[in-house]
């Protein structure tokens, strides 16, 4: 390492700096086919995927997650029982010490510190858990438990874009 490199310094992780502004219910459907709904009955299986886009604001400390949430009611052989919802929820949230996590650009693009990512992926995806499982009590998925998934393999799902330009959300580990 010459003289004038210099290490990263390790940002002070401080979870009473994490803020979740808002979130907002953008979708939110269920859909059953005519089949389904002459001999309907709860799923044996629940087929989920997982996917998220992120907008960061730097100026603002802030970033926007969209997470979406597929479900497809499937029998015990794996087969589609014509019963689906999909669920996407916008996450407003606010780190106060953003800039301490930010480890460079890429393609414009600022790479935020990987422990930051999957700490607040964990708690909007956890926070999601809670929403699809009231929204869907009462309907003929009767209360989906989400599973428990990895947030860093979430945070690697989709991209994080500026304002201008697209790029990873994932930092560095």
């Amino acid at each position: 390492m010459s003289s004038t490199e210099q290490t990263p310094t390790k940002a002070v992780f401080d979870p009473a700096k994490i803020h979740i502004l808002g979130v907002s219910l953008i979708k939110g459907s269920l859909d059953a086919t005519d089949e389904y709904l002459q001999a309907p009955k709860q799923p044996e299986l629940v087929k989920v995927q997982q996917s998220q886009v992120s907008r960061i604001n730097e100026p603002e400390k802030a970033f926007v997650v969209r997470l979406t949430i597929e479900l497809e009611g499937q029998n015990n052989d794996f087969q589609s029982i014509g019963l689906s919802s999909t669920y996407v929820l916008d996450f407003h949230v606010r780190v106060d010490n953003l800039d301490d996590f930010k480890q460079g650009e890429q393609n414009g693009v600022p790479v935020i510190d990987g422990l930051l990512v999957s700490t607040v992926m964990g708690i909007l995806y956890s926070t999601a858990r809670g929403i699809i499982l009231e929204r869907t009590k009462g309907t003929f998925f009767d209360g989906v438990i989400l599973p428990v998934i990895s947030p860093k393999d979430l945070a690697n799902v989709e991209q994080l874009s500026s304002s201008e330009s697209p790029g990873k959300l994932s930092g560095k580990s």
